[in-house]
């Protein structure tokens, strides 16, 4: 059904999802998902003395992420239990090869010895992006739910990209905001947007953007002119996050999806001659770095010396790893795990201080080898495959609009792919909002196809009364 009114089309309407929602679980991970982009402002503005957060406040909102989603995983399966009313089961060949990455931990948990704390929580935290998809999967989320979180992905994106660019003009002219909405650290000179989504976030903001951006061009609903303001706004916000990661999964989403279009291929040409000047004028200081000891600077050469030690973790152990929550990720940090003792000082002051290395797949090869990585990469593959499975079953229904969007949630995953090789992959700016989508995506579509085994008129009723079709 055509819509050709921006508000309806991408503004989610509070009154009308609380008429339609049956539960209050469901009804609350909605707009969780729509909230935790903004889950890291409360403590930028306390770093800087804006406002007065206790410590312990703090720490509550950096997990608040983690206890909602655990939360609501035990409450969804005793109210599922108890009531049967809010689940909705299905048999996924995902869960095998989960099966396998939880067995292929505990042996590695074993066999190198890891405090059973410790390697219960590193476990966890590689299942973590996982855990998402199947609690949003198994949710009785209809076609209305998944339009309804798209259009509040892109709200956040637009709000994001407007307070965005307003911080980037303020601070360049004015010289206000910097590291609340613009982080000091300049490149091109330009400061690194982070807007609303807190200190230390404009990579995960940028490859958000990219989500939303793709999100955009999918949507068949609003008229050209609004969805090239929203376009053009939110591609602006992806520019000034400077994230190179983010540049490049939007330029291999782009050609993912647009790759037969002539106008593509020329940005794509103009963007590749672009970057070339970039890295010929920064060449003289490529090239002076090259040759010095990655010892002596650790803010140049972290992620490098994070690389090679990952490599040395994973030498030593290369089947199962050197355990779970043992190297590289944040429950290494909380641990102090004694694969640091032997780094110099400089560079442990800095893992202690991000508390990660930075780069998620060299992190998991280390902690559990080539048999983990095997496990997780084929778990991604079959999310892929489902999503194709989804794109293709709805086609074939002549529902072209949802079609779309699994053609872009298809796509985006070697997005996530590229943000895991030059950054972590548990941001929640990024994986809450694109994993539950892909959950809710995969879980109608089985749905359907469920109900189409009972006949043709049941499943026109149910299409037909999940709206917005």
């Amino acid at each position: 059904m055509e819509n050709n009114n921006p508000i309806l089309a991408f503004f989610p309407v509070i009154p009308a999802l609380c008429r339609r929602r049956r539960n209050k679980i469901s009804y609350v991970l909605l707009f969780f998902v729509l909230a935790i982009p903004f889950q890291k402002f409360p403590e930028t503005l306390a770093l800087h003395s804006i406002i007065t957060l206790d410590p312990f406040f703090i720490e509550v909102l950096r997990a608040l992420d983690e206890v909602i989603i655990l939360l609501a995983l035990m409450l969804a399966g005793v109210i599922g239990v108890i009531r049967g009313k809010i689940f909705r089961v299905y048999c996924q060949p995902v869960y095998w090869w989960l099966a396998g990455l939880v067995g292929m931990s505990i042996i590695s948990v074993i066999v190198n010895d890891v405090p059973i704390k410790q390697g219960v929580l590193g476990t966890y935290d590689l299942l973590k992006i996982f855990l998402i998809v199947l609690l949003f999967s198994h949710m009785k989320y209809e076609g209305r739910d998944f339009k309804w979180l798209i259009r509040g992905v892109v709200m956040v994106s637009v709000i994001f990209s407007l307070v965005g660019v307003a911080g980037e003009l303020v601070a360049l002219f004015a010289g206000v905001g910097i590291n609340i909405f613009v982080a000091d650290n300049q490149r091109f000179g330009l400061y690194r947007v982070i807007s609303l989504a807190g200190h230390g976030s404009w990579n995960y903001l940028g490859m958000f953007s990219v989500l939303a951006f793709f999100l955009v061009t999918a949507n068949r609903e609003i008229s050209l002119q609004m969805k090239a303001l929203i376009l053009f706004v939110v591609s602006l916000l992806i520019i000034l996050t400077l994230s190179r990661q983010a540049w490049l999964a939007f330029i291999v989403v782009l050609l993912c999806l647009y790759w037969k279009n002539r106008i593509v291929w020329s940005f794509v040409l103009f963007m590749t001659l672009a970057l070339m000047l970039v890295i010929l004028g920064y060449g003289e200081e490529f090239t002076a770095h090259f040759g010095k000891d990655i010892s002596l600077n650790e803010a140049e050469y972290y992620r490098l010396f994070a690389f090679y030690q990952s490599i040395d973790m994973f030498l030593m152990s290369p089947l199962i790893g050197v355990g779970p929550g043992s190297f590289g990720g944040v429950v290494s940090v909380m641990f102090e795990s004694k694969h640091y003792d032997a780094w110099p000082e400089s560079f442990q002051e800095y893992i202690y201080g991000i508390r990660s290395i930075d780069q998620f797949w060299p992190q998991l090869l280390a902690e559990v080898g080539v048999l983990g990585m095997l496990f997780f990469l084929m778990i991604i593959a079959i999310l892929m495959r489902e999503i194709k499975k989804s794109e293709v079953y709805f086609k074939a229904l002549g529902e072209s609009q949802l079609s779309e969007y699994g053609r872009v949630l298809r796509y985006y995953m070697l997005a996530i792919i590229i943000m895991g090789a030059l950054s972590g992959i548990n941001s929640p700016l990024v994986t809450i909002p694109y994993f539950s989508l892909v959950g809710i995506y995969i879980s109608f579509a089985w749905s359907l196809r469920g109900v189409s085994r009972v006949g043709k008129n049941r499943l026109v009723k149910v299409i037909d009364s999940s709206g917005d079709y």
